[in-house]
């Protein structure tokens, strides 16, 4: 919807509510709960699932960003968001059909397998815990570090000379490399645990 819309702006402020608002809303949707998924349905390399979905989602440098440059060299970039978002729904909304809620795990089997707390929290408990908010600085501080050189890659490609299209294979290739990284942490979790 958000690129949909976006692509039929008219104005900065609709554009930067349709594309800002509305991607940003559906990305922190999507991202948390298919993390949180994957990770009750997985028991056995858990940290690998995570990975993998992880993964899955880094995929976009490597297919969305070529595709969405030569859209907008053949055509313009109204075109590019519209098909990229007819595109989004077109393999988004039957996938959301094929996601299923977890097994639940009996309480007694989940209080003997792990040393959790017997009290159910509630969210803004949870939210309020040391390790919550070291998680949420660290993922922020993560994000900041690295969404900022990729904000800049490829315009940057382009002033050094480089053409268009050519410049999102730089994005491709960093992408593609942050692939490594997600899935051998996956698996060290797997084998380490966790936390270390």
């Amino acid at each position: 919807l958000g690129l949909v819309t976006a692509s039929q702006a008219q104005s900065l402020w609709q554009f930067q509510l349709c594309f800002g608002v509305l991607i940003g809303i559906a990305a922190g949707s999507f991202y948390a709960p298919m993390m949180a998924l994957a990770s009750a349905w997985i028991d056995k390399h858990r940290s690998l699932a995570v990975a993998l979905v992880s993964a899955g989602m880094g995929v976009s440098p490597l297919t969305v960003a070529p595709s969405a440059s030569w859209l907008i060299t053949a055509y313009d970039w109204r075109f590019a968001m519209l098909v990229i978002g007819i595109a989004a729904w077109a393999l988004l909304i039957p996938a959301a059909f094929l996601v299923r809620a977890a097994p639940q795990v009996s309480a007694v089997a989940n209080t003997a397998a792990t040393d959790a707390p017997q009290a159910e929290w509630t969210a803004a408990q949870a939210l309020r815990t040391p390790q919550f908010i070291t998680l949420a600085l660290a993922h922020f501080a993560c994000c900041a570090a690295h969404s900022g050189p990729i904000f800049h890659m490829v315009s940057y490609a382009m002033v050094c000379g480089i053409a268009p299209l050519t410049a999102v294979t730089v994005y491709s290739l960093a992408g593609f490399s942050g692939l490594g990284g997600r899935l051998l942490l996956g698996v060290l979790a797997d084998r380490l645990g966790a936390k270390p």
